[in-house]
């Protein structure tokens, strides 16, 4: 008799945990089938902008440095550079292009990413790719040359709309 009670308890849990799993594919499913991303939330803040869902949110300015070398000091050289952290996350269910990304000093001059020197950072780089897919983040950071203007502004255009972001 009491061996009968333990087959019924282990059928009991067994039976609870196949319920459990059950629900949960069931919620999964449903997330799924109204076609959001699962568990992510993206974070706001003061600096993060919707352009046609493209959302893009920037990092601090920094200076760095990489190594080059000097061919007139036939030396290795510490060179100085700019560089922020960007993170652009398109929730949509296209595919969305930033056209253009751009640094803008107070003097009206604008500044390409430094591609040149991508492949000589340590860190992670944004890169030259200005795709983004459907339900994707990319994120890294864009090197700029290190410039002495107090004020600038990083600048995206991303179908058709321009976002601009005051860094100092």
């Amino acid at each position: 008799m009491e061996e009968g009670k333990k087959n019924m308890i282990n059928l009991s849990k067994r039976n609870l945990v196949i319920l459990l799993a059950v629900v949960a594919i069931g919620i999964i499913s449903f997330s799924l089938f109204k076609g959001g991303p699962i568990g992510f939330a993206v974070k706001e803040t003061k600096d993060t902008t919707v352009s046609e869902k493209l959302q893009i949110e920037i990092g601090k300015l920094e200076t760095a440095t990489y190594t080059d070398y000097g061919f007139d000091e036939k030396d290795w050289l510490e060179k100085e550079y700019f560089r922020v952290w960007i993170k652009v996350f398109n929730p949509g269910d296209e595919i969305k292009v930033i056209d253009s990304i751009r640094l803008i000093d107070n003097s009206g001059n604008q500044y390409e990413p430094y591609e040149t020197i991508a492949y000589r950072i340590d860190d992670q780089v944004f890169g030259s790719y200005k795709e983004v897919s459907a339900h994707t983040i990319r994120e890294g950071y864009l090197a700029f040359p290190k410039l002495d203007t107090l004020n600038l502004r990083l600048v995206f255009v991303a179908d058709g709309n321009t976002n601009a972001f005051q860094l100092r």
